[in-house]
């Protein structure tokens, strides 16, 4: 007697959905294995040392999330990007065009100021009337980034939900650059920006749950299979268990009525 007998109907739903969920995680791994390339790679770039960038000549841009530095001066104008959150205080980061000195616009994400007014016991070099850019020559680090576009980027005039570079640029009357600034060094692990506005970036740092992605479906394939065993198991025994239990009861006994 088979010791082994799923239903055909269950049979064909392993078969068609356990590979399915291999597959699944298969590529959940693949994936991670991507995302992880893709950091070490961004990483490097951050790494590297500075590229100077004193003009937008030409299109031999420097790949985005290379520390770069530059030499011109602010344009003078300057939107907000509101609603950001440090530290679980309210802010918003100031978006300003800087104008290298040999040719070309390029916007500058200045750092995070807090909403409101800013302490008295707070010293600021910066600390001026709507926080204007300062004027003059400048020399300016931070991290080469793109933008992303946001057809719903700007709620108000000068104020902008999202740093949609095409938008931004527009509204202060600037040319159109594919990447923008984030001023500020690199930080430490652990290190934190100080003063106003608030500047500096850590190593990049990506968020991926490819792996237990890959873990919850490789979890769920071994458990259709194990179900798929448990039933076809129990469905064999199930003839050879009524036949024990059906010998293990006695005959009832009937009693003769006529009898005397």
């Amino acid at each position: 007697m088979s010791r082994f007998k799923p239903p055909w109907y269950l049979t064909l739903c392993v078969l068609a959905v356990a590979p399915a969920l291999a597959y699944l995680g298969f590529w959940q791994l693949s994936r991670n294995r991507e995302m992880q390339a893709h950091k070490s790679m961004l990483d490097d770039r951050i790494g590297q040392d500075e590229v100077i960038l004193d003009g937008l000549g030409g299109r031999n841009w420097p790949a985005p999330w290379r520390r770069v530095r530059l030499r011109g001066e602010f344009t003078g104008g300057q939107v907000w990007v509101i609603n950001r959150y440090v530290g679980g205080a309210l802010g918003h980061d100031l978006i300003a065009g800087f104008r290298l000195a040999k040719g070309g616009v390029l916007l500058v994400d200045r750092g995070w100021v807090p909403e409101g007014p800013i302490p008295d016991h707070i010293d600021s070099p910066e600390k001026r009337p709507g926080w204007a850019p300062p004027s003059g020559p400048w020399e300016l680090s931070g991290l080469l980034r793109k933008w992303h576009t946001d057809v719903d980027a700007e709620v108000a005039p000068q104020r902008f939900r999202s740093l949609d570079g095409g938008r931004i640029a527009k509204a202060l009357g600037l040319p159109i650059a594919p990447y923008y600034l984030d001023q500020g060094e690199l930080l430490s692990e652990g290190e934190r920006a100080v003063g106003f506005p608030r500047r500096g970036f850590h190593a990049f740092k990506i968020r991926s749950p490819h792996l237990s992605y890959a873990v919850q479906w490789f979890s769920l394939c071994v458990t259709l299979l194990v179900l798929y065993v448990l039933v076809g198991i129990r469905r064999a025994r199930a003839p050879e268990d009524a036949k024990l239990s059906k010998g293990t009861h006695p005959a009832p006994i009937t009693a003769d009525v006529n009898k005397p």
